[in-house]
């Protein structure tokens, strides 16, 4: 129903929870009065979505500079080795961008793994869909 990688959009997500929320007050004339004499109540689901929601919406900064610093460190060590490969080619320069932009340019996975074992690069495409 929602996407659990970390590279889900949080916009959609915010989005999805302003729909319940206004949901929510469009249907509290149907909504039935609690006992204690409180307010309209939502159903436990409901509430339990709401929260869930609120929860990734909180916690995507926090994933996103993971996956961030993640992605540094694989680049710092992707060029760390080509200077490595490369020091005796004449005019040759480490990290020089293929492409002609001054904006930043994601890296794919395959740009990221290119320097290491196959197995890797697997096991951040399929990650645990081996073991189903």
């Amino acid at each position: 129903m929602f996407c659990h990688s970390i590279y889900c959009d949080s916009k959609s997500l915010i989005n999805k929870t302003k729909k319940l929320k206004k949901k929510k007050r469009n249907s509290q004339e149907n909504l039935p009065v609690s006992l204690t004499g409180g307010g309209p109540t939502l159903s436990p689901r409901r509430r339990l979505l709401i929260e869930d929601l609120e929860a990734r919406i909180a916690l995507m900064p926090l994933l996103q500079a993971e996956a961030d610093r993640r992605t540094l460190r694989l680049m710092r060590q992707n060029l760390d080795e080509e200077a490595k490969i490369m020091k005796d080619v004449p005019g040759w320069q480490v990290g020089e961008s293929v492409f002609h932009t001054e904006r930043w340019v994601p890296p794919t996975l395959d740009e990221l793994y290119y320097l290491r074992p196959s197995s890797e690069l697997d096991n951040e495409k399929f990650g645990l869909q081996y073991y189903v």
